[in-house]
């Protein structure tokens, strides 16, 4: 009979954690026009959606929390920029290859953080991350412009943590 109680208890704890982790979390809403995929940060996420580029270190302030990225796209021309939208507001990290100028809009606070990444399980690249706060609304994630050997820079990354 005890220990109907203590797990009863436990359901019951631990229905209640969901449940405030559930409010705490933001609805992304999808970017148009674009392939992308919202995700939950970890090892092995995507850091494009067509190509087998995989992330390997993070922040551990990422660990799952969600994340946006498209379509790596024509390598001769600038990585897309896109927007997606929040339902709250968030502290948005945005993941940038170290590849040339990225040229970001103002606004966005370079970090400490990075995040490394590889193509094929062996060659290794490092991004900066930025961050900027916003409230809830449309975030509209900028082009990459960065250019280097002919070839541009992959679209950014976006890690979203709930304020």
């Amino acid at each position: 009979m005890k220990i109907r109680s203590i797990f009863g208890t436990t359901c019951i704890i631990i229905a209640s954690c969901m449940a405030i982790a559930a409010e705490d979390a933001v609805t992304i809403t999808p970017p148009k026009g674009v392939k992308n995929e919202i995700g939950v940060m970890k090892i092995g996420s995507l850091r494009c959606v067509d190509a087998p580029y995989t992330v390997t270190v993070f922040p551990e302030l990422f660990a799952k929390q969600q994340s946006i990225t498209i379509a790596r796209g024509d390598r001769l021309k600038p990585g897309s920029e896109y927007m997606f939208g929040i339902s709250k507001a968030a502290t948005v990290y945005l993941c940038v290859m170290k590849k040339g100028d990225a040229k970001l809009p103002e606004g966005w606070k370079k970090t400490e953080y990075t995040i490394e990444w590889t193509t094929d399980g062996k060659t290794k690249f490092v991004d900066a991350v930025f961050e900027r706060s916003f409230e809830a609304g449309e975030v509209a994630v900028p082009k990459h412009m960065g250019l280097d050997g002919g070839t541009y820079a992959i679209p950014h990354l976006c890690v979203v943590v709930p304020k």
